[in-house]
């Protein structure tokens, strides 16, 4: 390995690194928050059980930590860092710039803030700490919520489509036919998971679209995340993405960055067409499910059932769509599986499973699927991918 690529990989490794040790700061202060309050229940039985951590629920945490780590696992095995001037560099070289340019990005930004005599304010655009909230507000918020994810979903389908079309509509020109063939690569779903960890020398384009792009999200949501609790570090669009949290998630890691971390866990493990089925789940099913729940709601759960005040009706609409916008990708076998997962997933979390849902559904799903191909069950698309 050369200098460069030993320059270049520990850049990233130190910046995975700085991000587990702030999100392990976090998961210290979460913990000694659980414990304080466990103390003052017990002092005093009155205090009410159903009071929500400000720090953030500490299995969230470990999880974020945990896949932090796989990634710098996978940095190491599967990327190639020796730089020698060929096509296969890119990628290394591509990784490492995504955290050097957001660095120098919050660099920038300070100073043009600070120049302009901008202080940091930590609860900035926050509308969830007001009880006076209308329902109507509350809907909006929610809109606006679901809208961060199923942009950031959509954008990667759509690249993956288009690449896809552009290659077959010129699929008599030599430069383009070599690739078709191996854009998707693991069409049916089947024979990857012995590859998850292993250096390939041909990897799918698909794959490695999906891969950089998440890798890419996540690294800046969570670098986000950490500006954004900072006291005093300035951040491109803290006031507008603050303004759509919910109370509980001001002093903590918020759902987006829960989102980015389980699809990047995703995106590691799965072959391109399991993961596009993965991103229906909270790009269609879980938008669905709050909406029809917000709105059309009646039926809550039986009391025993009850834990996060839920309804039949955003449970059925959001599995019913999670069943038939998979299907398209990986056939019924697998979406049927994945939407069953998605409808255990919103039944009990965040309650009394105390994980984030967007983070939770993702890894669970991946497992799933992984379970499927170990059996030898193959999954069928029909938009013609292959």
């Amino acid at each position: 390995m050369s200098k460069l690529g030993i320059a270049l990989e520990l850049s990233i490794m130190l910046v995975i690194t700085w991000m587990i040790l702030l999100i392990g700061r976090q998961l210290v202060q979460s913990l000694k928050e659980k414990k304080d309050f466990q103390a003052k229940t017990i002092e005093n039985p009155e205090v009410p059980d159903k009071k929500e951590l400000t720090k953030g629920e500490p299995l969230n945490l470990v999880i974020m930590i945990i896949i932090l780590i796989f990634l710098m696992i996978v940095v190491h095995k599967k990327v190639g860092f020796e730089m020698e001037g060929t096509e296969e560099d890119y990628p290394a070289i591509i990784m490492a710039a995504v955290p050097l340019g957001v660095l120098a990005l919050i660099i920038i930004w300070n100073i043009f803030m600070y120049a302009r005599g901008k202080e940091k304010k930590r609860r900035w655009g926050l509308k969830s700490e007001r009880n006076e909230l209308s329902k109507k507000d509350l809907k909006k918020i929610d809109l606006q919520r679901k809208l961060h994810h199923f942009i950031a979903m959509l954008l990667i389908f759509l690249i993956l489509i288009i690449g896809d079309r552009v290659l077959k509509a010129n699929a008599e020109d030599e430069l383009y036919a070599e690739f078709i063939e191996s854009f998707w690569g693991s069409i049916n779903g089947l024979n990857f998971i012995d590859r998850i960890l292993v250096r390939e020398d041909n990897v799918p384009m698909a794959k490695s679209i999906i891969l950089l792009w998440m890798y890419g999200e996540t690294l800046v949501l969570v670098i986000f995340e950490i500006t954004r609790l900072s006291n005093s570090v300035h951040f491109p669009f803290h006031k507008q993405v603050q303004a759509t949290m919910r109370y509980k998630e001001i002093d903590t890691f918020a759902a987006l960055s829960h989102y980015a971390l389980g699809y990047l866990f995703a995106a590691i493990c799965l072959p391109p067409i399991l993961f596009i089925a993965s991103m229906c789940l909270i790009t269609f099913a879980d938008p669905v499910a709050s909406t029809v729940g917000i709105n059309f709601g009646t039926k809550i759960f039986p009391e025993r059932f009850s834990w996060n005040g839920k309804s039949w009706e955003g449970l059925i609409g959001g599995t019913i769509v999670a069943f038939f916008t998979m299907f398209w990708f990986v056939g019924w076998i697998y979406a049927l599986v994945g939407a069953l997962t998605f409808g255990i997933i919103d039944l009990i979390t965040p309650k009394p499973v105390k994980l984030s849902d967007n983070m939770f559904m993702p890894v669970l799903v991946t497992f799933a699927f992984m379970i499927l191909s170990a059996a030898g069950i193959p999954c069928v698309n029909y938009f013609g991918f292959a």
